[in-house]
């Protein structure tokens, strides 16, 4: 998943076939609001959780407009 920051806001910019956040729903053009209930929006502490926590994270995004929850296994794509 690749993303940038802009505005205050963390926006998915593209998110590979097959990988966890392709497998978590996580769409093209979402903004992250949280990860593992941290509201931070500090894009370096939600890359921290990412690749330090084992079990599922819960990701809440803006989608058009509209807040969606969803579950994220992280798993190295490598």
């Amino acid at each position: 998943m690749a993303t940038y920051y802009i505005n205050g806001l963390i926006i998915v910019d593209d998110v590979i076939k097959g990988s966890p956040a392709d497998k978590a729903g996580i769409l093209k053009d979402d903004i992250i609001v949280a990860v593992n209930k941290n509201f931070s929006n500090n894009i370096m502490q939600y890359k921290d959780i990412l690749q330090t926590v084992k079990e599922t994270i819960r990701i809440i995004v803006n989608r058009k407009g509209e807040l969606k929850e969803l579950r994220l296994k992280p798993k190295s794509i490598l």
